[in-house]
């Protein structure tokens, strides 16, 4: 259990060996948020009956798990589950640069749905954008991220736009997201770099 900045206490779980969603919720009592990586596998399961998330999140979509699914269109469709019956006072946030999004907006029934983007977003939507050194909500920086690209890829500023604006949702403090960029895990098995003498480097994406 993280104990952030706010007090909110949050568990991150889900889609991983080392942290399988009801194992680590059984274990852990007191939370105020789960932070969860939902499989399309067990998204096939998701109907009306089952408890919709307060915040939903969908990175992206790539041609994967094609030996399950008959086109790109089923699979984006058991993805689209995770936010199918969210009423209207839960959020739903999209990749704006993903050309999957419109067809996952295309699925909303009542979300309030927020996007996230490396380029500055249109009016219409709202959300997150990053621009230079700075990341900005609602037309005002709120996040510094100088030498952030250098470090963690380009691929993970599309995880901390989402990342962050979901947090903030869950009412957590731009200041503290802020204080936590510099302390960011690595993550195992993604993009996990494991060993880097100055001549090879070795990447651990399991």
């Amino acid at each position: 259990t993280h104990i952030l900045n706010s007090g909110c206490r949050a568990i991150t779980t889900g889609n991983s060996y080392q942290q399988p969603l009801l194992k680590t919720l059984f274990e852990n009592e007191q939370y105020d948020f789960a932070v969860t990586e939902m499989s399309s596998y067990l998204l096939e399961l998701f109907d009306e009956d089952v408890p919709v998330p307060d915040i939903a999140v969908v990175t992206n979509l790539s041609s994967d798990h094609q030996n399950r699914y008959l086109s790109m269109e089923d699979y984006a469709s058991a993805k689209a589950n995770i936010f199918r019956y969210q009423g209207s006072n839960r959020s739903l946030i999209l990749n704006a640069d993903d050309e999957w999004s419109d067809y996952f907006l295309s699925q909303v029934q009542k979300s309030n749905v927020l996007y996230f983007s490396l380029s500055p977003l249109a009016k219409v939507k709202r959300g997150v954008f990053a621009k230079g050194d700075e990341i900005y909500f609602d037309g005002e920086a709120v996040l510094n991220i100088d030498g952030f690209v250098e470090k963690w890829g380009k691929h993970n500023l599309y995880n901390l736009l989402s990342s962050s604006l979901t947090a903030h949702l869950a009412g957590i403090e731009w200041s503290a997201i802020q204080n936590s960029i510099n302390s960011l895990p690595q993550i195992s098995f993604r993009q996990e770099k494991i060993f880097d003498d100055g001549n090879l480097q070795i990447i651990n994406d399991t």
